[in-house]
């Protein structure tokens, strides 16, 4: 059963005007553009990219912690976005983030027993703190603890007890393991898995980390400059990826083995600025496909169907390009 619908979600910032707001104002910013996408309850979408695709700005609209320009997020049969202050404060117990942050995103005032007191008072709930920390694997005695006191795994454990005191369905998760230690992560990531599948929770994922993200994800979505690219099972778009964006991340990926002879397919240049995007396909300058053609530069290739379930915005998507096939020039940029 599908939980989550977001449909041709959009959020643009309006650009700023110049200096003394003399002169017209610049262009406005399109951080997230058209993204559609749905999940079905009990399941992970992993929704990957660069810094600055757009991911986190996807999440934190669909939570309506910033107001969308259009579109629709449908939870639930409910139309977040059409929601008044009231009905949207009683729907958000069923829906939650963790944040990227775990110490900017605790109050430093409080004690790790007020943080997770507050929202059980605030919403009436029975649950204790003890069971809170408990569930996430932390200790009673931390409940006197402040954010600076704790390590940040622990932040982070304190940030996740947060999130499920008020018993959401829906947690999105963005990037709640980039700001630890790779010793650390492996944990968070079990800890997020457990909980998952003893409070049936739905997530969305957002991650830039492809490695991360295998873990843990049902589904991928792949986005670039505000809009997906790719989608399709986990174990399709990591074994079939069928956008030259989802092969150059995947390339990147460390191996165990270096002997495997994988070779890395090195992009030009930087991300274009979401104020300016390329005309034709957003990817275009920066993309290594070997069958790359004026068509790219002039024609926005549509989110498309390759195979049944995974859909790709490519003109050449018929014809994946394989990272043998990668060919860096000697005067490509660095990532």
């Amino acid at each position: 059963m599908t939980l989550v619908d977001v449909r041709e979600l959009v959020k643009h910032y309006p650009g700023e005007r110049s200096w003394l707001g003399l002169g017209p104002a610049r262009a406005s910013i399109r951080a997230v553009d058209g993204v559609s996408f749905t999940i079905a309850s009990g399941r992970t979408l992993g929704l990957v990219g660069e810094s600055g695709s757009g991911k986190t700005t996807v999440g934190r609209t669909m939570l309506r912690l910033q107001e969308p320009t259009s579109g629709k997020m449908m939870f639930d049969g409910t139309d977040v976005f059409a929601l008044d202050a009231g009905a949207l404060r009683a729907l958000r117990r069923r829906m939650q983030i963790v944040f990227q942050d775990p110490y900017s995103s605790l109050n430093p005032r409080m004690t790790v027993e007020e943080t997770l007191r507050e929202p059980l008072e605030i919403h009436r709930l029975n649950g204790t703190v003890a069971a809170l920390l408990e569930e996430v694997g932390l200790d009673g005695a931390f409940a006197k603890r402040y954010p600076h006191e704790l390590s940040g795994g622990q932040r982070q454990r304190v940030g996740i007890a947060r999130a499920l005191s008020v018993e959401p369905v829906f947690v999105v998760c963005d990037e709640p393991v980039s700001a630890l230690d790779v010793s650390v992560q492996a944990q968070v990531l079990n800890l997020l898995a457990d909980l998952q599948a003893k409070r049936r929770l739905t997530y969305l994922f957002i991650a830039h980390d492809l490695a991360v993200v295998r873990h843990i994800a049902d589904d991928v979505a792949v986005m670039y400059l505000g809009k997906l690219v790719e989608r399709a099972p986990a174990a399709e778009i990591y074994t079939q990826p069928r956008h030259p964006y989802t092969t150059a991340l995947l390339s990147a990926v460390p191996e165990p083995d270096p002997k495997a002879g994988k070779q890395r397919i090195v992009l030009t240049g930087d991300m274009p600025s979401p104020a300016r995007p390329p005309s034709g396909c957003p990817f275009h300058p920066r993309c290594p496909h070997p069958l790359k053609s004026e068509r790219c530069r002039v024609d926005v290739p549509p989110l498309r169907e390759i195979t049944p379930g995974h859909p790709a915005a490519c003109h050449y998507a018929e014809q994946p390009m394989a990272v043998s096939e990668s060919r860096p020039s000697a005067s490509a940029a660095r990532d």
